[in-house]
Protein backbone atom coordinates (compact mmCIF):
# COMPACT_ATOMS: atom_id res chain seq x y z
CA UNK A 1 0.00 0.00 0.00
CA UNK A 2 1.46 3.34 -1.02
CA UNK A 3 1.75 6.18 1.44
CA UNK A 4 0.35 9.60 0.60
CA UNK A 5 3.37 11.90 0.79
CA UNK A 6 1.50 15.08 0.10
CA UNK A 7 3.46 17.42 2.40
CA UNK A 8 1.43 17.07 5.55
CA UNK A 9 -0.46 20.23 6.36
CA UNK A 10 0.73 21.62 3.06
CA UNK A 11 3.63 23.10 4.94
CA UNK A 12 6.71 21.52 3.52
CA UNK A 13 6.13 24.09 0.80
CA UNK A 14 6.32 26.75 3.49
CA UNK A 15 9.61 25.32 4.65
CA UNK A 16 10.94 25.70 1.13
CA UNK A 17 9.49 29.10 0.45
CA UNK A 18 8.54 31.35 3.30
CA UNK A 19 8.84 29.92 6.75
CA UNK A 20 12.37 29.49 7.28
CA UNK A 21 0.23 44.11 24.00
CA UNK A 22 -2.42 43.35 26.42
CA UNK A 23 -5.36 45.58 27.36
CA UNK A 24 -4.59 48.13 24.67
CA UNK A 25 -7.44 50.01 23.04
CA UNK A 26 -8.99 48.09 20.12
CA UNK A 27 -7.46 48.94 16.78
CA UNK A 28 -9.28 48.95 13.46
CA UNK A 29 -8.49 50.70 10.23
CA UNK A 30 -9.52 53.97 11.85
CA UNK A 31 -7.46 53.85 15.03
CA UNK A 32 -4.02 52.93 16.29
CA UNK A 33 -2.29 51.47 19.31
CA UNK A 34 -0.62 53.93 21.65
CA UNK A 35 3.12 53.36 21.49
CA UNK A 36 5.18 52.58 24.57
CA UNK A 37 8.84 52.97 25.31
CA UNK A 38 11.04 50.00 24.58
CA UNK A 39 12.65 48.16 27.42
CA UNK A 40 16.39 47.73 27.64
CA UNK A 41 17.32 44.50 25.84
CA UNK A 42 18.00 41.66 28.23
CA UNK A 43 20.08 38.60 27.65
CA UNK A 44 18.09 35.41 27.62
CA UNK A 45 19.68 32.04 27.41
CA UNK A 46 18.65 28.42 27.46
CA UNK A 47 16.53 27.55 30.44
CA UNK A 48 18.63 25.84 33.06
CA UNK A 49 15.87 23.53 34.21
CA UNK A 50 16.09 20.05 32.77
CA UNK A 51 12.46 19.16 33.20
CA UNK A 52 9.54 20.49 31.22
CA UNK A 53 7.15 22.98 32.74
CA UNK A 54 4.22 21.39 34.50
CA UNK A 55 1.55 20.67 31.90
CA UNK A 56 -1.76 22.26 32.76
CA UNK A 57 -5.12 21.22 31.30
CA UNK A 58 -5.70 23.08 28.05
CA UNK A 59 -8.16 25.94 28.28
CA UNK A 60 -11.21 24.81 26.34
CA UNK A 61 -13.19 27.81 25.06
CA UNK A 62 -16.80 28.23 25.99
CA UNK A 63 -19.33 28.36 23.18
CA UNK A 64 -19.99 32.07 23.32
CA UNK A 65 -22.73 32.22 20.70
CA UNK A 66 -25.27 29.88 19.20
CA UNK A 67 -24.71 27.82 16.05
CA UNK A 68 -23.05 29.82 13.32
CA UNK A 69 -21.43 32.21 15.78
CA UNK A 70 -21.46 35.55 13.98
CA UNK A 71 -18.30 36.59 15.78
CA UNK A 72 -15.71 35.72 13.14
CA UNK A 73 -12.63 37.20 11.56
CA UNK A 74 -10.43 36.13 8.67
CA UNK A 75 -6.78 35.98 9.71
CA UNK A 76 -4.90 36.46 6.44
CA UNK A 77 -1.21 35.57 6.57
CA UNK A 78 1.63 36.23 4.15
CA UNK A 79 5.34 35.46 4.27
CA UNK A 80 7.71 37.33 1.98
CA UNK A 81 6.63 40.07 -0.44
CA UNK A 82 9.10 39.89 -3.32
CA UNK A 83 9.65 38.92 -6.95
CA UNK A 84 10.91 35.36 -6.50
CA UNK A 85 9.21 33.07 -9.01
CA UNK A 86 10.77 29.91 -7.56
CA UNK A 87 8.90 30.14 -4.25
CA UNK A 88 5.12 30.13 -4.17
CA UNK A 89 4.96 31.29 -0.56
CA UNK A 90 6.44 34.55 -1.86
CA UNK A 91 3.89 37.11 -3.04
CA UNK A 92 4.86 39.68 -5.72
CA UNK A 93 4.55 43.30 -4.51
CA UNK A 94 2.02 44.14 -7.24
CA UNK A 95 -0.20 41.22 -6.23
CA UNK A 96 0.04 42.12 -2.55
CA UNK A 97 -0.91 45.72 -3.33
CA UNK A 98 -3.88 44.44 -5.33
CA UNK A 99 -5.01 42.29 -2.41
CA UNK A 100 -4.93 45.17 0.06
CA UNK A 101 -6.69 47.44 -2.43
CA UNK A 102 -9.39 44.77 -2.79
CA UNK A 103 -9.91 44.68 0.99
CA UNK A 104 -10.20 48.46 1.03
CA UNK A 105 -12.67 48.57 -1.85
CA UNK A 106 -14.81 45.82 -0.32
CA UNK A 107 -15.09 47.60 3.02
CA UNK A 108 -12.99 45.27 5.16
CA UNK A 109 -12.69 46.23 8.83
CA UNK A 110 -9.01 45.51 9.42
CA UNK A 111 -8.43 44.83 13.11
CA UNK A 112 -5.49 44.21 15.38
CA UNK A 113 -5.67 40.46 15.99
CA UNK A 114 -5.15 40.69 19.75
CA UNK A 115 -8.19 42.96 19.95
CA UNK A 116 -10.28 40.35 18.13
CA UNK A 117 -9.07 37.63 20.52
CA UNK A 118 -10.00 39.72 23.54
CA UNK A 119 -13.43 40.63 22.14
CA UNK A 120 -14.27 37.01 21.36
CA UNK A 121 -13.09 35.88 24.79
CA UNK A 122 -15.34 38.52 26.35
CA UNK A 123 -18.31 37.45 24.24
CA UNK A 124 -18.48 40.84 22.55
CA UNK A 125 -19.31 41.33 18.86
CA UNK A 126 -16.75 41.93 16.16
CA UNK A 127 -17.44 44.38 13.34
CA UNK A 128 -18.87 43.01 10.12
CA UNK A 129 -16.31 41.96 7.49
CA UNK A 130 -13.58 41.80 10.13
CA UNK A 131 -10.12 40.95 8.80
CA UNK A 132 -6.68 40.71 10.40
CA UNK A 133 -3.33 40.89 8.59
CA UNK A 134 -0.37 38.73 9.63
CA UNK A 135 3.17 38.12 8.40
CA UNK A 136 5.35 35.17 9.37
CA UNK A 137 9.12 34.96 9.90
CA UNK A 138 10.35 38.56 9.89
CA UNK A 139 11.38 39.19 6.30
CA UNK A 140 12.86 42.57 5.39
CA UNK A 141 9.96 43.03 2.98
CA UNK A 142 7.70 43.65 5.98
CA UNK A 143 9.54 46.95 6.33
CA UNK A 144 10.17 47.80 2.68
CA UNK A 145 6.92 46.59 1.05
CA UNK A 146 4.30 46.03 3.75
CA UNK A 147 4.85 48.89 6.19
CA UNK A 148 4.35 51.68 3.60
CA UNK A 149 0.96 50.20 2.64
CA UNK A 150 -0.06 49.79 6.28
CA UNK A 151 0.63 53.50 6.76
CA UNK A 152 -1.25 54.34 3.57
CA UNK A 153 -4.40 52.54 4.74
CA UNK A 154 -3.79 53.11 8.46
CA UNK A 155 -4.21 49.38 9.03
CA UNK A 156 -2.70 47.31 11.87
CA UNK A 157 -0.85 44.03 11.36
CA UNK A 158 0.83 41.31 13.42
CA UNK A 159 4.38 40.12 12.72
CA UNK A 160 5.39 36.65 13.95
CA UNK A 161 9.18 36.59 14.23
CA UNK A 162 11.86 34.19 15.42
CA UNK A 163 14.63 36.11 17.21
CA UNK A 164 17.52 33.94 15.98
CA UNK A 165 17.01 35.37 12.49
CA UNK A 166 16.37 39.04 13.30
CA UNK A 167 19.32 41.31 12.38
CA UNK A 168 21.15 38.29 10.95
CA UNK A 169 21.37 39.27 7.28
CA UNK A 170 20.06 41.29 4.35
CA UNK A 171 16.85 39.27 4.06
CA UNK A 172 15.82 39.72 7.70
CA UNK A 173 14.29 42.58 9.61
CA UNK A 174 16.42 44.38 12.16
CA UNK A 175 15.38 45.16 15.72
CA UNK A 176 15.58 48.86 14.84
CA UNK A 177 13.08 48.38 12.00
CA UNK A 178 10.78 46.43 14.29
CA UNK A 179 10.93 49.25 16.84
CA UNK A 180 10.10 51.83 14.18
CA UNK A 181 7.09 49.84 12.99
CA UNK A 182 5.88 49.14 16.53
CA UNK A 183 6.24 52.82 17.45
CA UNK A 184 3.86 53.71 14.61
CA UNK A 185 1.07 51.96 16.49
CA UNK A 186 0.30 49.78 13.47
CA UNK A 187 2.47 46.73 14.13
CA UNK A 188 2.37 44.08 16.86
CA UNK A 189 5.39 41.79 17.23
CA UNK A 190 4.65 38.23 18.36
CA UNK A 191 6.45 34.89 18.56
CA UNK A 192 7.22 32.34 15.86
CA UNK A 193 9.50 30.44 18.32
CA UNK A 194 13.21 31.09 18.83
CA UNK A 195 14.68 29.45 15.75
CA UNK A 196 11.74 28.18 13.65
CA UNK A 197 12.21 24.40 14.03
CA UNK A 198 9.64 21.69 13.45
CA UNK A 199 8.50 21.50 17.08
CA UNK A 200 7.18 17.97 16.68
CA UNK A 201 10.23 16.35 15.07
CA UNK A 202 13.16 18.49 16.23
CA UNK A 203 16.21 16.64 17.55
CA UNK A 204 18.41 17.35 20.58
CA UNK A 205 20.74 20.26 19.86
CA UNK A 206 23.52 22.19 21.64
CA UNK A 207 23.35 19.99 24.71
CA UNK A 208 19.57 20.31 25.03
CA UNK A 209 17.30 17.29 25.03
CA UNK A 210 13.86 17.56 23.41
CA UNK A 211 12.13 18.88 26.53
CA UNK A 212 14.79 21.53 27.10
CA UNK A 213 14.77 22.58 23.48
CA UNK A 214 10.98 22.87 23.38
CA UNK A 215 11.11 25.06 26.45
CA UNK A 216 13.83 27.17 24.83
CA UNK A 217 11.79 27.64 21.65
CA UNK A 218 8.56 28.56 23.42
CA UNK A 219 9.62 30.26 26.65
CA UNK A 220 12.85 31.97 25.60
CA UNK A 221 11.44 33.38 22.36
CA UNK A 222 8.66 35.04 24.35
CA UNK A 223 11.10 36.44 26.91
CA UNK A 224 13.53 37.64 24.23
CA UNK A 225 10.92 39.49 22.19
CA UNK A 226 9.43 41.05 25.32
CA UNK A 227 12.89 42.22 26.43
CA UNK A 228 13.76 43.59 23.00
CA UNK A 229 10.41 45.22 22.21
CA UNK A 230 9.20 46.21 25.68
CA UNK A 231 5.69 44.82 25.28
CA UNK A 232 3.93 41.61 26.31
CA UNK A 233 4.01 38.73 23.84
CA UNK A 234 0.65 36.97 23.93
CA UNK A 235 0.56 35.04 20.65
CA UNK A 236 2.48 32.17 19.07
CA UNK A 237 2.46 30.96 15.46
CA UNK A 238 3.59 27.35 15.11
CA UNK A 239 6.44 26.94 12.58
CA UNK A 240 5.18 25.03 9.53
CA UNK A 241 1.89 24.57 11.39
CA UNK A 242 3.24 21.48 13.20
CA UNK A 243 1.99 20.96 16.75
CA UNK A 244 0.45 18.38 19.06
CA UNK A 245 -1.27 18.35 22.43
CA UNK A 246 1.98 18.36 24.39
CA UNK A 247 3.26 21.37 22.45
CA UNK A 248 -0.08 23.12 22.99
CA UNK A 249 0.19 22.49 26.73
CA UNK A 250 3.72 23.85 26.84
CA UNK A 251 2.70 26.92 24.82
CA UNK A 252 -0.06 27.62 27.31
CA UNK A 253 2.36 27.07 30.21
CA UNK A 254 4.76 29.58 28.63
CA UNK A 255 2.06 32.23 28.95
CA UNK A 256 0.73 32.51 25.41
CA UNK A 257 -2.95 33.45 25.30
CA UNK A 258 -3.46 32.16 21.77
CA UNK A 259 -1.55 30.02 19.29
CA UNK A 260 -2.08 29.96 15.54
CA UNK A 261 -1.98 27.07 13.10
CA UNK A 262 -2.24 26.80 9.32
CA UNK A 263 -5.70 25.22 9.54
CA UNK A 264 -7.49 27.07 6.75
CA UNK A 265 -10.64 28.61 8.20
CA UNK A 266 -12.04 31.74 9.86
CA UNK A 267 -11.37 32.38 13.54
CA UNK A 268 -14.70 32.60 15.31
CA UNK A 269 -16.48 32.19 18.61
CA UNK A 270 -17.93 28.92 17.28
CA UNK A 271 -15.29 26.33 18.17
CA UNK A 272 -15.42 22.75 16.98
CA UNK A 273 -15.41 20.42 19.97
CA UNK A 274 -11.77 19.68 20.76
CA UNK A 275 -10.40 23.03 19.64
CA UNK A 276 -8.66 25.31 22.14
CA UNK A 277 -7.08 28.75 22.25
CA UNK A 278 -3.83 26.97 21.40
CA UNK A 279 -5.07 25.73 17.99
CA UNK A 280 -6.64 28.66 16.16
CA UNK A 281 -7.09 28.78 12.36
CA UNK A 282 -5.85 31.25 9.79
CA UNK A 283 -5.47 31.49 6.02
CA UNK A 284 -2.09 31.42 4.29
CA UNK A 285 -1.91 33.60 1.18
CA UNK A 286 0.32 32.23 -1.58
CA UNK A 287 1.70 33.48 -4.85
CA UNK A 288 -1.00 31.55 -6.73
CA UNK A 289 -3.94 32.56 -4.49
CA UNK A 290 -6.48 34.00 -6.92
CA UNK A 291 -8.42 37.13 -6.06
CA UNK A 292 -11.60 35.02 -6.06
CA UNK A 293 -10.17 32.64 -3.46
CA UNK A 294 -8.74 35.61 -1.55
CA UNK A 295 -12.25 37.08 -1.41
CA UNK A 296 -13.69 33.81 -0.08
CA UNK A 297 -11.00 33.72 2.59
CA UNK A 298 -11.49 37.35 3.61
CA UNK A 299 -15.27 37.46 3.73
CA UNK A 300 -16.30 33.85 4.27
CA UNK A 301 -18.09 32.70 7.39
CA UNK A 302 -17.59 29.77 9.77
CA UNK A 303 -19.36 26.55 8.84
CA UNK A 304 -21.14 24.79 11.68
CA UNK A 305 -20.02 21.18 11.95
CA UNK A 306 -20.05 18.62 14.74
CA UNK A 307 -18.68 15.14 15.39
CA UNK A 308 -15.49 15.98 13.51
CA UNK A 309 -13.37 12.85 13.11
CA UNK A 310 -10.54 12.24 13.74
CA UNK A 311 -11.11 14.57 16.64
CA UNK A 312 -9.54 18.03 16.46
CA UNK A 313 -6.02 17.87 17.91
CA UNK A 314 -6.43 14.13 18.38
CA UNK A 315 -4.10 11.31 17.38
CA UNK A 316 -4.91 8.18 15.41
CA UNK A 317 -2.77 5.15 14.62
CA UNK A 318 -5.09 4.19 11.76
CA UNK A 319 -3.42 5.62 8.64
CA UNK A 320 -6.49 4.87 6.49
CA UNK A 321 -9.05 6.24 8.93
CA UNK A 322 -12.21 7.82 7.59
CA UNK A 323 -12.32 11.60 7.84
CA UNK A 324 -15.73 13.10 8.47
CA UNK A 325 -17.95 15.71 10.08
CA UNK A 326 -21.66 16.26 10.41
CA UNK A 327 -22.77 19.38 8.56
CA UNK A 328 -24.97 21.49 10.82
CA UNK A 329 -24.76 24.70 8.80
CA UNK A 330 -27.16 25.94 6.13
CA UNK A 331 -25.06 25.18 3.05
CA UNK A 332 -25.99 23.55 -0.23
CA UNK A 333 -24.67 19.95 -0.02
CA UNK A 334 -23.82 20.09 -3.73
CA UNK A 335 -21.24 22.80 -3.03
CA UNK A 336 -19.44 20.95 -0.23
CA UNK A 337 -15.72 20.37 -0.67
CA UNK A 338 -13.12 18.73 1.55
CA UNK A 339 -9.41 19.42 1.36
CA UNK A 340 -6.53 17.70 3.11
CA UNK A 341 -3.23 19.42 3.81
CA UNK A 342 -4.69 22.73 2.57
CA UNK A 343 -4.19 22.01 -1.13
CA UNK A 344 -5.52 18.53 -1.93
CA UNK A 345 -9.21 18.33 -2.80
CA UNK A 346 -10.53 14.84 -2.05
CA UNK A 347 -13.60 12.94 -3.23
CA UNK A 348 -15.71 13.21 -0.09
CA UNK A 349 -19.34 12.04 -0.05
CA UNK A 350 -22.40 13.57 1.62
CA UNK A 351 -25.06 11.41 3.29
CA UNK A 352 -28.34 13.39 3.33
CA UNK A 353 -29.85 11.14 6.02
CA UNK A 354 -27.07 11.59 8.55
CA UNK A 355 -25.77 14.93 7.18
CA UNK A 356 -22.27 13.47 7.41
CA UNK A 357 -19.66 14.52 4.87
CA UNK A 358 -16.91 11.89 4.78
CA UNK A 359 -13.85 10.64 2.93
CA UNK A 360 -12.16 7.25 3.12
CA UNK A 361 -8.51 7.39 2.02
CA UNK A 362 -7.56 4.75 -0.51
CA UNK A 363 -3.92 5.04 0.49
CA UNK A 364 -2.14 5.42 3.79
CA UNK A 365 -1.82 8.89 5.22
CA UNK A 366 1.74 9.85 5.95
CA UNK A 367 2.71 10.00 9.62
CA UNK A 368 2.44 13.54 10.93
CA UNK A 369 -0.04 16.40 11.23
CA UNK A 370 -2.93 16.68 8.79
CA UNK A 371 -5.36 19.53 8.34
CA UNK A 372 -8.94 19.09 7.17
CA UNK A 373 -10.91 21.92 5.60
CA UNK A 374 -14.60 21.62 4.68
CA UNK A 375 -16.32 24.43 2.81
CA UNK A 376 -19.64 25.07 1.12
CA UNK A 377 -21.89 27.92 0.01
CA UNK A 378 -25.14 29.00 1.64
CA UNK A 379 -28.27 30.22 -0.15
CA UNK A 380 -26.82 33.72 -0.36
CA UNK A 381 -23.75 32.37 -2.11
CA UNK A 382 -21.44 33.03 0.84
CA UNK A 383 -18.62 30.57 1.44
CA UNK A 384 -18.56 28.94 4.86
CA UNK A 385 -15.57 26.97 6.13
CA UNK A 386 -14.64 24.70 9.03
CA UNK A 387 -11.12 23.41 9.63
CA UNK A 388 -9.27 21.27 12.13
CA UNK A 389 -6.13 19.16 12.43
CA UNK A 390 -5.25 15.68 13.65
CA UNK A 391 -2.10 13.59 13.94
CA UNK A 392 -1.35 10.24 12.33
CA UNK A 393 1.11 8.23 14.38
CA UNK A 394 2.57 4.83 13.69
CA UNK A 395 1.31 2.17 16.10
CA UNK A 396 3.82 0.72 18.53
CA UNK A 397 4.79 -2.75 17.26
CA UNK A 398 3.49 -5.58 19.40
CA UNK A 399 6.28 -7.80 20.66
CA UNK A 400 6.06 -11.39 19.47
CA UNK A 401 6.62 -13.75 22.40
CA UNK A 402 9.51 -16.13 22.02
CA UNK A 403 8.70 -19.85 21.98
CA UNK A 404 10.99 -22.73 22.71
CA UNK A 405 11.95 -24.96 19.84
CA UNK A 406 10.66 -28.46 20.48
Amino acid sequence: MRVICLLCVGVACIALGGCRGKNAAPVTSNSSVPSTASATPKKTGVASQTKTHTSLPLQVPKRLTGPGGKNSIAVLTWHRISERPDQYTVTPPSKFAEELAFLHEEGANVMRLQDAVELIKAGKPLPERAVSLGFDDGFKSCYTEVFPLLKQYNWPATLYIYPDWISSGSGALTWAELHEMQKSGLVDVQSHTMGHPDLVRMKPKKGMNYAQRLRHELFDSKKTIEAKMGRPVTQLAYPYGFYNKHIMQQAQAAGYESAWTVNAGPFSSHFIRGETWMSLPRYLIYRNTTIDRFSRYAFGKPLDVSRAYPAPNGTTTNSTTSISARIDGDVDPKTLQMRLAVIQKVDAKYNPKTRVFSYKPMEELREGTWTVSISGRDKAGRTKTAAWAFVVKKPVPTAIPETETP
